[in-house]
């Protein structure tokens, strides 16, 4: 009945002879179909992990940024939230706020490049990697140093 060699674990959802639940983790993890601890191997493989090899965001200069924009071959996606579009934004620039960039991808021009900008670079990064995660297939920029590096090149 308990831990002892040889026998079965008793699953994490029945008590144990003396009303002990298994706690979960530790030597003993539960397969959850199973009713018997994974093998060290397959243990091994779920918990180990390896770090993602990830492509490094594309960065866009605001100087490049304002030929490209007088050329007219990208558009701007601009992923701050709406009090901060009103103090500042870039003209003809699409207001998406981070927290709906994914959802409301369908808004964007795939065909065409997009510049990403946010405050000061972070949150549009991450509007990058989220909307490449989903498979969104345009290229996009991330605009260094964002809005502000934007309001003190002008």
């Amino acid at each position: 009945m308990g831990g002892g060699a040889g026998q079965e674990a008793r699953p994490a959802d029945r008590p144990g002879r003396r009303g002990r639940r298994r706690r979960a983790g530790g030597p003993g993890r539960l397969h959850p179909r199973a009713h018997r601890p994974l093998p060290g191997a397959a243990l091994r493989r779920l918990t180990t992990t390896e770090p993602e090899k990830e492509e490094p965001v594309k960065e866009i200069s605001t100087e490049e940024l304002r030929d490209r924009l007088e050329n007219g071959d990208l558009v701007v996606l601009d992923v701050r939230e709406p009090h901060e579009v009103a103090q500042a934004a870039i003209k003809g620039s699409v207001s998406i706020p981070l927290g709906q960039v994914v959802e409301r991808r369908g808004e964007l021009d795939a065909t065409r490049t997009t510049a990403v900008v946010c405050a000061a670079g972070v949150r549009s990064a991450r509007a990058i990697e989220a909307l490449t995660a989903a498979g969104y297939p345009g290229e996009l920029l991330n605009v260094s140093g964002g809005m502000r590096a934007w309001l003190a090149s002008a």
